[in-house]
């Protein structure tokens, strides 16, 4: 993706795109360990996963090697981008809002994984079965604001609990033994839940004022 504009800017560091600052959000693992991400700026609801809990999720998850990936609430893409580093085979990110599709494209190509990622603008509150001919995928990184979780959802906001139970139960959207992986706030969103039942909560763990789940997909046979 070509680079916009052409005014001078102070020097940056290695791997960070032009148009945002980058600062202290970067890959903690894989082969783009160290490499800096660009951030949307003004946008009140996005909060990048801190590094050190994302680094905690993706040794939690253990081997992505040749793994299909799809990331929800995308922002700045640093889940997506996190896998991809770890040996992804692919990784589709997820946002609806203009300014982080940017960051994410720009992410995408300062770190050279235009072959491998796919940025697709996309509504939530929308039925899941538009993004199943991307599928099947075998990782779902589900980073939500928190905002979204604590309260009920509002007109054309998209319901989290309800998304996290859509996952499976949209034909071809995931693979059979799929892993889906989301982080909450830790006081206000306690799981697991009764009515979060197309997911098996495997591991919980607490990070400060955040926890993150790793669950399986309840995927129901064809």
């Amino acid at each position: 993706m070509a680079k916009r504009g052409s005014k001078a800017r102070r020097p940056r560091a290695r791997g960070v795109p032009r148009g945002g600052s980058g600062r202290g959000l970067r890959i903690v693992g894989g082969a783009l360990r160290g490499r800096r991400l660009e951030t949307p700026r003004g946008n009140e609801l996005l909060r990048p996963m801190r590094n050190q809990v994302r680094e905690a999720l993706f040794n939690s998850l253990g081997p992505l090697a040749g793994a299909r990936t799809l990331d929800l609430f995308a922002g700045s893409g640093s889940l997506g981008l996190e896998a991809l580093s770890r040996g992804a085979a692919r990784a589709v990110f997820v946002d609806k809002e203009p300014r982080c599709l940017a960051v994410l494209e720009r992410n995408v190509s300062a770190l050279g994984l235009d072959g491998r990622a796919e940025v697709l603008r996309f509504d939530l509150a929308r039925p899941l079965v538009e993004l199943a001919a991307k599928g099947p995928f075998d990782l779902v990184l589900v980073h939500p604001p928190f905002a979204l979780l604590r309260r009920a959802p509002a007109a054309g906001e998209p319901d989290v609990t309800r998304l996290l139970n859509a996952l499976p139960r949209t034909p071809g959207l995931l693979a059979a033994d799929a892993r889906v992986a989301f982080e909450t706030p830790r006081r206000c969103y306690p799981l697991p839940a009764p009515e979060l039942h197309a997911l098996v909560v495997e591991r919980r763990k607490e990070y400060g004022s955040t926890a993150l789940f790793i669950a399986r997909a309840v995927v129901p046979p064809d």
